[in-house]
C-alpha cells in the first residue's frame, strides 16, 4: 500500500523529505537538530545533475524486508529534465535496528545512450555539513575500501581534499556525543 510520505521514523532515527526540492535531512534521537541534511546528484557525460535540478519529485512510502529485518521506505522519483535520465532515491530504515539506507540509481529514459561517471548518494547541503552533537574535531571516519592496503580509520577533518570516499559504506562517529552516521 504505496502512499504520498515526507518523513519515516523508528526508535532511533527520523529521515524527512524536503517536498520543495526533494533534499532529505536525517535526525537522531537526543540531538534537537539535525545529522545531515543532504541530496544525492549523479555525473553523467562529465556533468553534474543534482536532484534539486529536477523539476519534478515523487516519494512514495512503503514497506520492505531484507536479511537484516523489516523496515519503511521513501522511493524519490526526480524526473522532468528534458533529455536527462531519472534519479531514483530509496531512503530506507529498519524497524527493530537503528539502521538506515540510502540507495540511488539512474535510469535513462531517453532515446539516447549515455555514461555515468559517479553517483553522489550524500551530498552534504546543511550547514555545518555534519553535526553529530560533539566537538567537530572528535569525528572519526571508518571506510570500507577496495583494498585492504590503504588505511580507513582516521579524523574526517583530514579525509583528503574533503572528500571522504568509500568503496561501498562508510561509518562517521563523534567520539564526544557518541552518536554515528
Amino acid at each position: 500500500n504505496a502512499e504520498e510520505v515526507t518523513s519515516l521514523h523508528n526508535g532511533q532515527l527520523t529521515v524527512s523529505v524536503n517536498s520543495q526540492d526533494g533534499s532529505f535531512e536525517i535526525r537522531t534521537e537526543g540531538l534537537g537538530h539535525p545529522v545531515l541534511a543532504a541530496q544525492v546528484a549523479a555525473e553523467i557525460d562529465y556533468r553534474w545533475l543534482k536532484a534539486a535540478a529536477y523539476p519534478r519529485h515523487q516519494a512514495i512510502a512503503s514497506t520492505f524486508d531484507d536479511l537484516l529485518g523489516h523496515g519503511h521506505q521513501i522511493a524519490i522519483t526526480f524526473s522532468g529534465l528534458n533529455s536527462q535520465p531519472d534519479l531514483l532515491t530509496i531512503l530506507k530504515l529498519y524497524d527493530a535496528r537503528p539502521l538506515g539506507v540510502i540507495e540511488v540509481k539512474v535510469r535513462n529514459n531517453t532515446a539516447r545512450a549515455m555514461t555515468l561517471q559517479a553517483i553522489r548518494s550524500v551530498e552534504a547541503i546543511g550547514k555545518p555539513r555534519l553535526d553529530l552533537g560533539g566537538n567537530e574535531k572528535a569525528d572519526r571516519i571508518l571506510s570500507d575500501m577496495f583494498s585492504e592496503d590503504i588505511p580507513i580509520l582516521g579524523d574526517l577533518a583530514e579525509a583528503p581534499h574533503s572528500v571522504p570516499r568509500a568503496a561501498g559504506s562508510q561509518l562517521i562517529y563523534n567520539q564526544e556525543s557518541g552518536v554515528s552516521l
